[in-house]
């Protein structure tokens, strides 16, 4: 869960980032093509972790599921052989 909500940060913050960018390539204080790298490499970062957070969950959820535990305990079981 942490990476997923690093990435929606990061997204945030890039979003930030970007808005910045172009203000300053607006007012002219930035070198050519600066801004277009900035833009895109803030939010590819963003949307690499927050998609790196989804397959995490995902996989996190796959593992919790193959240990065939059961969903509920049973506290006595009467007449029913026993599971090896």
């Amino acid at each position: 869960m942490g990476s997923l909500y690093l990435g929606m940060l990061g997204i945030l913050l890039a979003m930030e980032e970007s808005v910045r960018a172009l203000i300053n390539y607006a007012l002219g204080y930035t070198i050519s093509g600066w801004t277009s790298l900035i833009i895109l490499n803030s939010l590819i970062g963003g949307a690499i972790l927050f998609c790196l957070g989804i397959m995490g969950d995902y996989i996190g959820k796959i593992y919790v599921a193959s240990k065939d535990r059961p969903i509920y305990l049973v506290a006595k079981s009467y007449h029913f052989p026993q599971r090896r």
